[in-house]
């Protein structure tokens, strides 16, 4: 895949295929968005990364939602599934968003090590970043407010994890916010693909 249109062709087939996602609409236009923030924190970071598969990357973050009815685990059966396609960079930069490596501590899945599933690269800082500033409709909105939009919606799992992995996850937001912000020093903390 060597285009955001291919991405998103790839990603209007698996949408239409899949019989998991209720509004379909919804879920191409929130893989828009979340490509459009990723795109500008890139920028502002003034990083040099990969334009074309940061975006490719940001629309098809949640693409483990089409493949599979098992919501809580989306990010890996969604690398999973780019894996087999050999999109093997964009796998790597979506298996670690959000919660994941809570979700991981806690259900054992699939008897991945939870530290493995630590953010270690900038593209996938700006991923999770993207998640947790993506409100309704694209909006964008501060961390703690897509926190709490997020606990309203879930169950007292989420909330349980949630509360152990906000610390975590607010880290990586606090530090793309240093990054964007001009902040050289912190540019070490991750590495760049």
């Amino acid at each position: 895949m060597n285009s955001i249109i291919e991405a998103l062709d790839f990603l209007h087939r698996q949408v239409r295929q899949s019989s998991y996602i209720r509004n379909k609409c919804d879920f191409i236009s929130h893989g828009v968005q979340i490509s459009y923030i990723v795109d500008e924190t890139r920028i502002a970071s003034k990083l040099k990364m990969d334009n074309v598969e940061m975006r490719i990357a940001g629309l098809l973050h949640d693409i483990g939602r089409c493949v599979s009815d098992d919501d809580l685990h989306h990010p890996i059966t969604g690398a999973d599934f780019l894996e087999e396609q050999r999109l093997n960079r964009i796998a790597k930069i979506i298996r670690t968003h959000n919660f994941i490596k809570e979700v991981v501590a806690e259900t054992g899945y699939k008897n991945i090590d939870p530290e493995s599933l630590n953010v270690t690269t900038w593209q996938e800082a700006f991923i999770t970043y993207a998640s947790m500033i993506c409100g309704k409709d694209g909006q964008k909105v501060s961390f703690d407010e897509k926190l709490e939009m997020q606990r309203k919606k879930r169950d007292d799992f989420f909330m349980k994890i949630s509360t152990i992995g906000e610390p975590r996850i607010r880290e990586i937001y606090n530090d793309v916010e240093l990054l964007k912000s001009g902040n050289k020093d912190i540019i070490k903390k991750y590495e760049v693909l």
